[in-house]
């Protein structure tokens, strides 16, 4: 471009770290094989002065460090729009609750079998008494959902909040423009704790911006205006008073521009969209092509039945795509 400027956007995939309990050298693995260190994901984007390509490189770049994965970018006039995603853990003080974590596989074993009491052993094994007591069950599985619960409310009010969040950099200086407390939006659907980032800058790193949301879309589309991040249904949210999950998609939407990115409106449609080029914006109409796939069983069938939707959703006065 005329700046003389190039972005580079960089993925750091996310190493896990090895069981404390194993030791690679003590398993005869030979030293120059053990598996790398573990490294949480994060995204690099590298800004870099082309005036002279003779001294252009990674190496004299600026570089901007972002927690979480990489998912989508987009460039349009001096600004550049990143999506990112990075998944909120539970406290590590819950990961060495030994109390917490057989608390949560008896309520697993309850919840999968109702109809019979369970307990579990040192090893953890499960043994069942064989006698049908669903009133018991149901209120134990109750008891320790309340216990479940107010052991991740202590365990999150002892936690920093800055360890639960996602920091940034710029060549090693830490920023204060990602998500934070203040600019972070969580819509009625109920999902994983995935923090995802929808952060905006200048070509050359100048002027970070970025708003969060919970949600774990991983398809966008953008118009000049605005970003649009989309989750289709399937594994990712249910519908726990029917017995059957329909295939929906919850279409978020963001207003971008020359300044910090803002939330606008959450929709939910039927079916699924494929990719981005099933969205498409005109005007401040956004249009949408999805296909829903239903299992029906009937007199007259059993089988799956396919529908195609074309669906136009339009910003409401409430915070809504209608």
């Amino acid at each position: 471009e005329a700046a003389q400027r190039a972005v580079v956007v960089a993925h750091q995939s996310f190493i896990r770290p090895l069981p404390q309990n194993l030791d690679p050298l003590s398993q005869g693995i030979a030293a120059d094989i053990l598996p790398p260190e573990p490294v949480e994901p994060a995204t690099l984007v590298y800004f870099i002065d082309i005036s002279n390509p003779a001294q252009a490189s990674l190496s004299n770049a600026k570089q901007l460090r972002m927690d979480g994965s990489y998912i989508d970018g987009r460039h349009i006039g001096s600004r550049l729009h990143l999506v990112s995603s990075d998944y909120i853990y539970a406290p590590d003080s819950l990961n060495g609750d030994a109390e917490f974590r057989d608390m949560v596989a008896r309520l697993r074993l309850l919840s999968n079998k109702n109809d019979c009491i369970y307990t579990l052993s040192v090893d953890g094994s499960a043994s069942s008494d064989e006698t049908p007591l669903p009133e018991k069950v149901s209120e134990e599985i109750a008891q320790l959902k309340a216990l479940i619960k107010q052991k991740i409310e202590n365990a999150i009010a002892a936690t920093p909040i800055e360890s639960i969040l996602p920091q940034a950099d710029l060549n090693g200086v830490s920023q204060d423009f990602f998500p934070n407390c203040s600019n972070l939006h969580w819509p009625s659907i109920k999902l994983d704790l995935n923090l995802q980032s929808i952060s905006s800058m200048n070509t050359d790193g100048s002027n970070p911006q970025a708003v969060g949301i919970i949600n774990n879309a991983y398809l966008t589309y953008a118009s000049l205006n605005n970003l649009y991040t989309v989750q289709n249904s399937g594994g990712w949210w249910w519908q726990p008073d029917s017995g059957v999950q329909r295939q929906h998609s919850a279409v978020y939407k963001f207003a971008i521009g020359d300044g910090a990115p803002s939330y606008r409106a959450m929709g939910r449609i039927d079916g699924w969209l494929r990719n981005s080029f099933s969205l498409g914006e005109y005007e401040t109409v956004l249009h949408t092509a999805t296909t829903e796939r239903n299992w029906i069983t009937d007199i007259q069938r059993t089988s799956w039945v396919t529908q195609n939707h074309l669906i136009n959703l339009r910003e409401s006065c409430l915070g809504d795509l209608q």
